[in-house]
């Protein structure tokens, strides 16, 4: 900070031009004390010195993604049901091809192999459903065009890891896919858990040469339990 130092000037009896001089002299101190602040500040600034420091970059990029620590990643949107594709093991590290995709679904997520996504110790090992999720995202009664994912593709034939609906319900799919196996996944792996999921209003619709059509799960190699689908009116 710059401090400005002076002589003072000498008095001179009331009512003299020198003390009309004085007056003037004091009446300059509060714009040179301004004056003094404003460059003071503006020295600080291009030293690289903040006043109110912005808060750590680190807390800016990193978003915790399994808030209850319980080794499940949080999903509350569709574009985040969507990116469960691009990691079917559950383990919230896709392959490189897929990162930037599944990145656009989980912003500023956890990368560090000891905190990945927030989940405990790293270790992930699938899904939960956090809120209510309607394919028909403009509530207009019917999935169109104008909706994100009017023809939803299945998720992957080898989903290897835990879907936890946590008891929410996922409405209006819709589906008309030339694929053999349809459903809101394609299939599961031998290890592929879904559980605590409703399916309602639903239409899947499938290609000729079928293997394997449901409404919650194509062809099932792992375990359904406390589930249910519902085909749409």
């Amino acid at each position: 900070m710059i401090v400005a130092f002076g002589r003072a000037a000498p008095v001179s009896p009331p009512g003299s031009r020198g003390d009309g001089g004085r007056k003037m002299r004091m009446a300059r101190w509060p714009a040179l004390v301004a004056l003094a602040v404003l460059v003071a500040l503006a020295a600080a600034a291009g030293a690289g010195m903040l006043l109110y420091p912005a808060p750590p970059a680190a807390a800016q990029a990193t978003v915790d993604y399994d808030l209850d620590n319980d080794g499940l990643i949080d999903v509350s949107s569709l574009d985040q049901l969507n990116a469960i594709r691009w990691d079917l093991g559950g383990s919230g590290n896709p392959a490189a091809a897929n990162a930037s995709s599944y990145a656009a679904a989980f912003p500023n997520r956890i990368t560090a192999a000891a905190t990945r996504m927030g989940c405990p110790s790293g270790v992930c090992a699938g899904y939960e459903l956090t809120a209510f999720l309607n394919f028909d995202a403009n509530g207009d009664g019917m999935v169109t065009s104008t909706d994100p994912y009017p023809n939803w593709t299945p998720i992957g034939g080898n989903y290897n890891s835990t879907f936890d609906g946590d008891g929410h319900t996922i409405s209006n799919l819709l589906m008309n896919n030339s694929d053999s196996q349809a459903g809101l996944f394609r299939g599961l792996a031998g290890g592929g858990v879904i559980r605590n999921v409703g399916l309602i209003d639903a239409d899947v619709t499938a290609g000729n040469g079928l293997q394997g059509v449901g409404i919650l799960v194509g062809v099932n190699r792992g375990t359904v339990e406390t589930s249910y689908a519902q085909e749409g009116r």
